[in-house]
């Protein structure tokens, strides 16, 4: 037993220092190959032939197969909304899989998105007067061109009210941190600052209950750290042994994701959409339309 107190003080104890999602670590190169990137392609056709392409980040989304992605529905539900603007002339939904670091042109890096899928029953109820807003049903489906990767993840069916108190792994692409030649640190997304995916170790939990609000859960902090999800990180996965058993709706109510973000310990680091209530929905697309 006293083996035991010592190895678990150290633990906590290597994690004393403030984490934010930006302050976590980079995922290892072919670590979380399933966790891709939604974002917006916008094009330019000038008069002298020359064809530019420009990319922008907009969610995270995890690979179940080939062609499908799950990811938040609230990412996907508003994107009537243009991006466009001169000189872009065409705007379309993509998804990366490959480096960020390789060519808008290159080949095994994008699938273009044929269809998205947000969940019928998804609603967002925009808060006033100091009431917080609300999703409820924030779950939705990407399907896209075949992407070539080695493996995908597999949805956890474990009832998500029995993993409160699970330690479990979050992945997004959304605002991390960088520390420049001269040791400024700038704040942006990954896909600006040219940064991997960002993991972040964090605790299941019981959220606070809301009126109106749907099935949730929460993210809390390990061994007393700070940590947050920001801004891009929607619909990255909360991963488990038994498969993602999450996909982010809303991350903490706070500045915790901007430069001058005090660190602080939130009630929570982000909340969740649960699996196990929509495994079924999510499985009448994806094993029926391959």
């Amino acid at each position: 037993m006293l083996v035991f107190l010592v190895l678990l003080s150290c633990e906590c104890y290597a994690f004393k220092s403030p984490l934010r999602i930006y302050g976590g670590r980079d995922a290892s190169p072919g670590e979380y190959p399933y966790v891709v990137r939604l974002e917006i392609r916008r094009v330019a056709n000038f008069t002298n032939n020359t064809i530019v392409a420009e990319h922008d980040h907009l969610c995270t989304a995890s690979a179940l197969t080939a062609t499908w992605a799950v990811t938040a529905a609230h990412c996907i539900a508003v994107l009537s909304d243009s991006f466009l603007g001169d000189p872009w002339t065409e705007e379309k939904l993509i998804v990366r899989y490959g480096h960020v670091d390789n060519s808008v042109w290159t080949n095994d890096t994008f699938s273009d998105v044929i269809s998205i899928v947000p969940h019928p029953l998804y609603t967002y109820t925009y808060g006033m007067y100091n009431v917080k807003s609300l999703m409820k049903n924030d779950i939705g489906l990407v399907q896209m061109t075949p992407m070539s990767l080695k493996n995908y993840i597999k949805l956890s069916a474990v009832e998500y009210k029995s993993m409160y108190g699970h330690e479990a792994i979050f992945a997004g692409f959304g605002i991390t941190t960088k520390t420049l030649p001269g040791g400024k640190v700038i704040t942006d997304d990954t896909l600006k600052l040219r940064k991997p995916l960002q993991v972040l170790s964090v605790m299941i939990t019981k959220c606070a209950k809301r009126e109106g609000s749907g099935p949730a859960i929460c993210l809390a902090s390990i061994c007393g750290h700070t940590v947050t999800t920001c801004g891009g990180d929607s619909g990255g996965p909360l991963i488990h042994p038994s498969g993602i058993v999450g996909v982010l709706s809303t991350s903490a109510a706070s500045g915790y994701c901007s430069d001058d973000a005090p660190l602080h310990v939130g009630e929570d680091a982000g909340e969740m959409i649960p699996i196990s209530p929509y495994i079924e929905w999510i499985y009448s697309y994806v094993m029926s339309k391959k």
